[in-house]
Formats: C-alpha cells, sequence, structure tokens
C-alpha cells in the first residue's frame, strides 16, 4: 500500500502499477543485481563502481571527484586532501565503554564494538550474526553497544533514549530485540511504553525515564564519537578496533576474529 501510494504521488497510472507490483514480474532483475553485487564482492550499501575502481561506503563529494581525475588522468592519481577528505582509521583504541550495554565477558580478547541505529535495516540484519559470535566463541568475544540514530530516521533518537531506559533496569538487549523485532514503521511514546510492559520492566519508572529526556545528550555525545573516528552510515562494527562497515555476512566476521586470535 506505500509502494502504491507513492506510485500516486508522482503520477503513475494505478491499475498498471499495481498490476505490475502484483506479478513480481521485476523479481528476477532485483535477484540477478543483487547475485552480480555479490560476485562483484559487495559487502555493504552504498558500494559505488567508478568504472572498475570501487568506491565502498558513503564518501564526501570532493573523494568522487578525487578518483575521477585520478581516472580521466593518472598523473593526478594521488590520494585526496586530507581536508577534503576524513577515512577511517586503520584501528581505532576504545576507552570509553564504561556503562555500554555489553554481553560477554569485559576481558575477551576479542571486543566488537557496534554503531548501531534501531531504524536501519541493515542494522536489523547484522544483529543475529553478531549474536553467532557470542556463541560460538564462548568467552572470547565482547559485544558492546553504540548509539548511531541517522539523521534522516525521524524519531529514530526517541527509540535509542527509550533503550537506555530498559538499560537503567538491565533490560537493554531484550528491548534491542523488541525494536529490531518491528517491521521497520516509527514507534511513538505509546509503543515504546508497551515494549516495556512486555518485558515487565517497572512502567512507572521507565515513563518517567522516557519523559525526562535524560538520555538525550548522551545518545549524541555517542553520534559525535562515532563521526570523531569515521563513522559514516550504519552498522559500522569494530572488531578490536579494525572498522568492518555495512551488513556484511558471518564468514567475514568469523576470519577477522580469527586473525586476530591466532596473532
Amino acid at each position: 500500500s506505500d509502494l502504491q501510494k507513492i506510485a500516486g504521488d508522482i503520477g503513475l497510472e494505478a491499475s498498471q502499477f499495481r498490476e505490475c507490483i502484483q506479478s513480481r514480474r521485476y523479481q528476477n532483475t532485483v535477484e540477478q543485481d543483487a547475485a552480480e553485487g555479490t560476485r562483484r564482492g559487495v559487502q555493504g550499501t552504498p558500494t559505488v563502481f567508478v568504472n572498475d575502481q570501487v568506491v565502498a561506503g558513503a564518501h564526501p563529494f570532493e573523494y568522487f571527484v578525487n578518483v575521477i581525475e585520478g581516472i580521466l588522468d593518472p598523473s593526478k592519481a594521488v590520494a585526496a586532501p586530507a581536508e577534503a577528505v576524513t577515512l577511517p582509521p586503520t584501528v581505532v583504541q576504545f576507552d570509553d565503554l564504561e556503562g555500554r550495554p555489553s554481553v560477554g565477558p569485559q576481558d575477551a580478547p576479542i571486543t566488537v564494538v557496534e554503531f548501531s541505529d534501531f531504524y536501519c535495516p541493515f542494522c536489523k540484519r547484522v544483529a543475529p550474526t553478531l549474536e553467532a559470535l557470542i556463541r560460538n566463541y564462548p568467552g572470547k568475544v565482547r559485544r558492546v553497544w553504540r548509539h548511531y540514530p541517522l539523521a534522516f530516521h525521524t524519531g529514530a533518537d526517541r527509540a535509542h533514549e527509550a533503550s537506555e531506559c530498559a538499560h537503567e533496569q538491565k533490560k537493554f538487549w531484550a528491548y534491542h530485540d523488541k525494536l529490531f523485532g518491528g517491521d521497520g514503521s516509527p514507534w511513538d511514546d505509546t509503543a515504546l511504553i508497551r515494549f516495556a510492559k512486555e518485558l515487565d520492566l517497572d512502567k512507572k519508572k521507565f515513563e518517567n525515564c522516557l519523559a525526562s529526556g535524560k538520555y538525550k545528550d548522551l545518545i549524541q555525545r555517542e553520534i559525535s564519537k562515532g563521526q570523531q573516528i569515521g563513522v559514516d552510515g550504519t552498522p559500522a562494527v569494530f572488531v578490536n578496533g579494525q572498522l568492518v562497515s555495512g551488513a556484511q555476512p558471518y564468514e567475514n566476521f568469523d576470519q577477522i576474529i580469527r586473525d586476530k586470535l591466532a596473532a
């Protein structure tokens, strides 16, 4: 119905559009595109190919200018100036994880820090992968949550505040699962409070926490932290400080962890 509304908003012929959608005639086209992306090594979006050069992630305009000028004139193929582009560092050291929602032992040899957004479908997709790492490497992996609601996801910051209110009552991960269990539609305070009730949280305490806005500043500090270390989209996962960008498959995370444990 949402797709039908969009079609109407831009003036498409309603019955023709509806018949097209219901026939699923473009399903193979979409699946073929996805398969081609996999063959070419695409592990997340956006991934942009400029001729055959891969640009993964949401880089600024200047970075693409640099890539294109290097292709047009190889003598100009130099690294983008630091003032124009800030790329994620190879390794990030975290010393501010105290109090952040986490699962797994604090002295685990592998620490997985995820910057995530409850309204992000790719974050929802990577969550089971990170849960599997905890199961498959018992005692060796610690998973730590960092808030990074994207600016264009209206209302997402409110859901992140609610998760901190659940964290107060030691139910962050259960509340996390409630939020990611939805269909992607925005939640109002009524829904956020209902989730708390379903998890047997102290409803009055949760309501007061949410109404107070006490975690607004914390959410903004988390966003600022992510920006400082080069996070420009979600999910952004750091495995012992090494950035893994996008909802990459389990095998990619598994290999990185194996390499780090071996080292």
